[in-house]
This record gives structure tokens, sequence and C-alpha cells, in this order.
């Protein structure tokens, strides 16, 4: 590691590393992470902005508040992030099956296993970058029947169960993590 050269003119007015930088993988998410321990004259420090990048790819999601460690040499702690990728986890849940016969909208809710896609973006315009996948579902007035969301094509062997939904992932920091849900599909046959 080579350290700028105001570390050895005592100036110290440009933040320095000291230490090793420390890597990890958030147990969660799977993705990769680092924090340097850093230092610079008292006078001289101010935080970086959440979102900042590190090292290629990685943004700053955590900084300490400085310690005075010794002269007027303040130390503290940078973490950053990689975007995680795509993950599914998997968990029961009870969607309720449509179905259609003689003009009437019918329902059988069914305990299944669900998927949960976690997909992430890194954007600063999450409206416009971010698409929500919407469930297909029925709505039957009267003798009309209505369709909302997307319909399934022949060859889908999953169904959209529940809009998806997004969120900021880490407070301050432009990454988005977006959940869809998706269950089995089915025929009414299969089910009863």
């Amino acid at each position: 590691m080579s350290l700028p050269d105001n570390y050895f003119d005592g100036v110290h007015t440009t933040p320095f590393q000291h230490g090793p930088t420390i890597h990890w993988i958030d147990e969660e998410t799977g993705a990769a992470m680092y924090q340097q321990t850093m230092r610079i004259a008292q006078g001289s420090f101010a935080s970086l902005a959440r979102g900042t990048e590190g090292d290629s790819g990685f943004y700053l999601f955590q900084e300490s508040q400085p310690n005075h460690i010794e002269g007027q040499l303040v130390e503290w702690v940078r973490m950053f992030t990689a975007v995680p990728a795509m993950r599914i986890e998997h968990e029961s849940y009870a969607h309720g099956y449509q179905t259609i016969e003689a003009d009437t909208l019918g329902e059988l809710v069914v305990t299944v296993q669900s998927a949960l896609t976690y997909d992430y973006f890194l954007t600063a315009n999450p409206e416009t970058d971010i698409t929500i996948q919407h469930a297909y579902r029925l709505l039957q007035i009267g003798g009309t029947i209505v369709q909302f969301g997307t319909a399934p094509v022949d060859t889908d062997t999953e169904l959209i169960a529940q809009d998806s939904t997004y969120h900021r992932w880490k407070q301050g920091l432009n990454i988005y993590e977006r959940v869809t849900r998706r269950v089995p599909r089915f025929t009414l046959s299969e089910l009863v």
C-alpha cells in the first residue's frame, strides 16, 4: 500500500488509509463489502457523501464519526458495498388461483411454494428505471369480468402472485431492491 506524499511530510490534509482493507460478504444479499480505516488532520476532516464511488463498482454506505487519536490526527472508518446480484428465496404462500366457468369468476386459495426474486438497481431515477411487474388478476363486476396486469402466455410455468415492490436498499444509497413474488402455474383440475 502506498500512502500519499503528505502523509510523510506531516501535513495530513488529505485522507490516508491506516491499516489493511477488510473485505466481507453481506450475509443477507451476498454483496461484496469492504471497510477502510482512514486518518487525517482534525481540521481537514470532511465526510464523504453516501453513494460516493470507492474502488470500481463499490459505493460508500457508512462512515463513522472521527475519533481523536494523537496530535492533530483523527481516525474513522469508511464502509463500501457493491450492488448485490439477483437472488431467489422460497417460502410458502397462500395464493388465490382464479378461473372462469360459465361466465362466473371463481377462486381457490391454495398454499404453495412461492419464489421471491430480489433484483438490485443502481439508479438515481427509480420511478423510471425500475419496472414494476404486475400480477394478473380478474375481477367480476356484475356480468363483466375485468383483467388487471399482464396475462401469462401458454409457456409460462409461473405466475406473478403480487405486484413487485421496490425500496432503497441502504439509506442514502441509490441502490434499490425490487421484490417480485411468483407461484407455480396450475390449472383448476390440477388443484382439485
